[in-house]
């Protein structure tokens, strides 16, 4: 099952309880006024077509509109700034559940939340302690152990590289599984030490990283950085050296 979907569907299914029968036996999915579901979901900056955390929301989303019957609405957020105004938007904008996607909402979610006690948030790689949200965590460092082992079993220059979006314990648990996915398949493995890119959105910078890193002698970048990402596979491609992303293929 679809990951972003799999969070709709759970988050769904706290706010509304048990969806009633349509037409050809679907479920429609109704708030708990007996009105249909209105789903919001506020982006990171790094946007659609990051092909990472974004992506999956609105494919989730998109999943969650056409099998659960929810009606949905988006918005981008091009900074930070943005977050708490659209947060806020959807709230007040008939949305009974909102979605913040990525871990940067958290301050923003903090505030709008407590002004909307009677909408129901869920927020995607944060926590927030509030009786209204959801904090909705992954075990990130699992699926990096296996880009790791296969990285180092892999590797013909015995070095590695990653590169992440922010420095965020987050993302080091990304780092920290793949360092222990690539020691236990070869403890002879180098590990480069990791690239910050300091943002979600920047390719050049994430391109940038990874071409010290394959300059220095690493072969096989991982990435956990959003769309700057993107920049992290250019680079690769560029190189003929190998890449490997997060959450989307």
């Amino acid at each position: 099952m679809n990951k972003g979907f799999l969070v709709f569907l759970v988050a769904v299914t706290f706010l509304a309880g048990c969806g009633k029968p349509a037409a050809g036996g679907a479920t429609t999915s109704v708030a708990p006024d007996g009105q249909k579901l209105t789903v919001g979901v506020v982006f990171d900056s790094g946007g659609i077509g990051d092909k990472s955390f974004n992506d999956s929301a609105k494919a989730g989303l998109d999943k969650a509109e056409k099998d659960l019957g929810i009606t949905a609405k988006t918005v981008a957020s091009k900074n930070e700034g943005d977050y708490a105004t659209n947060l806020d938007a959807m709230a007040n904008g008939g949305c009974q559940l909102v979605f913040a996607v990525g871990i940067s909402q958290g301050n923003a979610l903090e505030q709008v939340a407590k002004k909307y006690p009677q909408v129901k948030f869920a927020i995607v790689d944060g926590t927030v302690d509030a009786p209204n949200v959801r904090s909705l965590h992954f075990n990130e460092e699992q699926g990096s152990f296996l880009a790791g082992y296969l990285a180092a079993l892999t590797t013909k220059t015995k070095k590695i590289g990653f590169v992440g979006g922010q420095e965020l314990d987050l993302i080091k648990k990304f780092y920290s599984g793949y360092v222990a996915g690539a020691k236990t398949a070869d403890p002879t493995v180098e590990i480069l030490p990791a690239k910050y890119v300091g943002n979600w959105e920047n390719q050049d910078l994430g391109k940038a990283d990874a071409q010290q890193l394959f300059g220095t002698g690493a072969d096989i970048v991982y990435h956990a950085a959003g769309r700057a990402g993107l920049g992290v596979i250019k680079a690769a491609e560029e190189q003929d050296k190998y890449a490997i992303g997060v959450d989307r293929d």
